[in-house]
């Protein structure tokens, strides 16, 4: 049996009772295209003198495909399980027992990409199976003209909750907030999003003759683009503009006053995020951007400057999606 990776999607190969120089180095080839795509490859062996059909039937029920080579018919059989297609190909003749090999191998990966293409094209819900595995999906759209592999984060709208907490340099300290988002995103991984960060609070800042208490907000919206990396794992950027909205709170010693005051400027964000998707419908994110303000808002005690925001601040925003 060949080593298999994690994703979990099989794809079985039928090693033919009837050997050939050939054979085995297909299959080989074949499963390292299969492993490249994001698939699970299975080796199992065909019953001498057993149809091709019958060997389809008691391979792995839980596999998305089954590629056969009947080198005795000079055929290449594949059965996709997502769409109930079998299709057949005759295999070409090579002078070169290695080049055969290796036309064969992604033939018939091509083959099954081809069959899968359906996938994209038609309804899901024209299919008698359950939703079909996103590297199918993926595997299929890659062939598409003018497509792109589709991001694991899906197309359509999003919803997420978390926390991003303000991180400051002058002077440092961490302000955390909760955080809210609606986004959306086509296929194609382009998109863009709304949010509200805060209110953030942290530790007070120290100042003469007392300290000063201070939370804050932002406001922005923007676009995003994802791009994958597996098929689970993606990468999402985004650029963002609109308001920052910032409070300071004096709380001072006899025979200063306490005084409260507050800042509402323009802010830009821009950064990107690691996303992992945890099931159909759920991902995680954690990302990293810069928070700049215009212009750079202030808290003065006494004359004394004791804080400045957003030049720059980051925000580590760590959320949990649902796309519904």
């Amino acid at each position: 049996m060949f080593a298999a990776p994690a994703s979990g999607v099989r794809v079985v190969l039928v090693r033919p009772a009837t050997k050939v120089a050939w054979s085995e180095e297909v299959l080989t080839r074949a499963a390292g295209e299969l492993r490249a795509a994001g698939f699970e490859p299975v080796l199992v062996d065909a019953a001498p003198g057993e149809d091709v059909r019958a060997t389809f039937r008691r391979t792995d029920p839980s596999a998305i495909a089954v590629i056969s080579i009947a080198p005795d018919a000079a055929e290449v059989w594949v059965e996709d399980r997502l769409t109930g297609k079998i299709s057949i190909r005759p295999t070409r003749t090579a002078d070169d027992a290695h080049r055969l090999a290796a036309d064969l191998a992604i033939e018939s990966v091509e083959l099954l990409r081809a069959s899968l293409i359906e996938l994209t094209v038609r309804s899901r819900d024209a299919f008698a199976s359950k939703e079909p595995p996103r590297a199918a999906v993926a595997f299929a759209e890659a062939a598409l003209p003018g497509k792109r592999v589709a991001s694991p984060e899906g197309g359509g709208f999003r919803f997420g909750a978390g926390v991003a907490p303000f991180v400051g340099f002058d002077p440092p300290a961490v302000l955390f907030a909760p955080l809210f988002e609606a986004g959306f995103s086509s296929q194609m991984g382009l998109g863009g999003r709304v949010r509200f960060v805060g209110p953030g609070a942290g530790p007070d800042i120290a100042a003469p003759r007392g300290a000063v208490s201070w939370s804050s907000w932002v406001l922005a919206a923007g676009p995003t683009f994802a791009a994958p990396i597996s098929t689970r794992w993606f990468l999402r950027g985004s650029l963002d503009g609109g308001l920052f909205h910032l409070t300071a709170r004096g709380e001072l010693s006899p025979p200063a006053e306490s005084r409260e005051g507050s800042s509402l400027v323009a802010a830009f964000l821009g950064g990107g995020a690691l996303g992992f998707v945890i099931t159909e419908h759920v991902s995680v994110t954690l990302g990293l951007e810069a928070l700049v303000t215009a212009p750079p808002p202030t808290v003065v005690v006494g004359g004394e400057t004791i804080a400045t925001v957003g030049r720059p601040w980051l925000l580590v925003p760590l959320a949990l999606e649902i796309a519904p």
